[in-house]
């Protein structure tokens, strides 16, 4: 099972280590948060990988870890951080506006892959 909370309460208790719940220090937020999403991605790729139904994807060399995909590590961000959004965005009353944003840009990315258009 996907370890949403768990994942949700380290970004939490990330946020009020370095006091960034409602403004951004440049210097903590990239030495602690950004590390400890990236932390927190490398965990949530391997248990999205072992969700049932989770495809494979083989190289010739065999199997190929999500952790080591950047796009699989980045899927795992960002449904890692859409959670915590929904969370976020819902206490603060604009979970309409987050929802809207999330999936208009998803649907952007992939009309440009359905164009054949490389970002």
């Amino acid at each position: 099972m996907i370890p949403y909370f768990e994942s949700m309460e380290k970004i939490q208790v990330t946020l009020g280590e370095t006091e960034s719940a409602d403004g951004i220090e440049e210097e903590s937020w990239l030495d602690t948060v950004v590390k400890t999403l990236d932390t927190i991605s490398k965990h949530f790729s391997t248990e999205l990988e072992r969700e049932p139904g989770a495809p494979e994807y083989l190289q010739p060399y065999g199997k190929v870890p999500y952790m080591s995909m950047p796009p699989m590590r980045l899927l795992s961000l960002a449904v890692l951080l859409n959670a915590w959004l929904g969370w976020v965005l819902h206490e603060k009353g604009l979970d309409i506006y987050g929802e809207f944003k999330l999936n208009e840009s998803y649907e952007f990315g992939r009309i440009l892959s359905l164009e054949g258009i490389t970002p």
